[in-house]
């Protein structure tokens, strides 16, 4: 029992390292697009919202993390975690489409209008006293085949020129590409989800 403490409490560290690390990268991405005020800056304001959700995800399935909370903010964890569960991959769609054209653009337009019925769907369930995953599965397949095109799009470069917004952008086309496997990761994953559900009975 002693030898798993230590292990437990490094795998709750990086996810409190990461979760910081993601929250203040999106709190900056938001903060640089409402300084800037220019409608191109839609692309860093949805960024910077997945940024943080992802971030307060992994905060919120910290038990250490959940343990600091005042108890007001600690019965907001449960809504909040369902909440970001559904609506991340529709916040994730709004900001890859705006890096997108042509047809690789309508198919995220469509997964977009799927995933959106979706998070309504699942939290309507949830706020009327059902389960607060059952429509993940359905959300979570969304996710993994936007993820894979987009990697897909992103890597070859003959497609990216064709279908994306990243000519002449190393950066934003190595950013895009990270964010796309950390969050193709973490749907095939689910670590976060998994341990929080589990630890909270929900």
């Amino acid at each position: 029992m002693q030898d798993q403490v230590p292990a437990l409490l490094r795998d709750q560290l990086s996810d409190i390292i990461a979760g910081g690390v993601f929250l203040f990268i999106g709190i900056a991405s938001c903060s640089v697009a409402v300084i800037r005020r220019e409608s191109k800056t839609h692309l860093f304001i949805w960024l910077g919202i997945w940024s943080g959700m992802y971030g307060i995800a992994l905060l919120a399935g910290s038990p250490a993390v959940r343990l600091a909370l005042p108890h007001w903010m600690l019965m907001m964890v449960p809504d909040v975690m369902t909440g970001i569960t559904y609506f991340g991959v529709v916040v994730s769609l709004l900001a890859f489409r705006e890096l997108s054209l042509g047809s690789f653009r309508s198919f995220l337009e469509i997964l977009l209008i799927a995933s959106t019925l979706l998070a309504v769907a699942g939290m309507s369930w949830y706020a009327f006293g059902g389960k607060a995953y059952e429509f993940v599965p359905y959300t979570r397949v969304i996710a993994i085949c936007g993820l894979l095109a987009l990697i897909a799009v992103v890597a070859v470069k003959k497609l990216s020129i064709q279908y994306m917004v990243l000519l002449n952008r190393p950066v934003l086309g190595l950013g895009t590409l990270v964010f796309a496997l950390t969050a193709l990761w973490g749907n095939l994953s689910q670590k976060t989800l998994t341990r929080y559900l589990a630890s909270s009975g929900i």
